[in-house]
């Protein structure tokens, strides 16, 4: 085998790699939207349920975006000591775990059910924060830069 037929076959695998890679990030940021969309726009309807009193809807509101930004400034931190790929399975399995909690949350409907949901979206939000960051630099090291821009609008649109 020649250099030049060794160096054709590395390509076309990076090729099929990168085709792999970013169709795959596709369906996850499908996923995330639809995540987002079914989820932190029902917070508020979810509170109205739980019977939220006026200051319970206004903390359910603030403190799980004021502790998002926190973490969000956390992961640029802990991106410089962490594999970005252990950050994002973390924090996603964490994400998980609190929708799991929403979920029996509303099945069980206890007495301290709002201040478990203020926690749980503030959870929620810290692993979403977390992830964000982390995702963008990481798609952002694979994605050639010429494909860039066009690849992150369509992951986001």
């Amino acid at each position: 085998m020649t250099s030049i037929s060794t160096g054709i076959e590395r390509r076309v695998t990076q090729r099929t790699w990168l085709r792999k890679t970013l169709r795959c990030s596709q369906v996850e940021a499908v996923a995330s939207s639809t995540m987002t969309a079914t989820g932190d726009n029902f917070f508020n309807a979810f509170a109205i349920y739980l019977q939220a009193s006026i200051v319970q809807m206004g903390w359910l509101t603030a403190f799980p975006q004021f502790f998002g930004a926190m973490f969000q400034l956390l992961s640029v931190w802990l991106g410089a000591y962490i594999r970005r790929r252990v950050l994002i399975v973390t924090f996603a399995v964490i994400q998980a775990l609190v929708v799991a909690g929403m979920a029996v949350l509303a099945l069980f409907h206890p007495q301290w059910g709002m201040l478990a949901l203020i926690v749980l979206a503030i959870f929620y939000h810290a692993g979403a924060n977390v992830i964000q960051p982390q995702w963008r630099a990481w798609m952002g090291s694979i994605v050639p830069p010429r494909r860039r821009g066009v690849f992150l609008l369509h992951a986001h649109a």
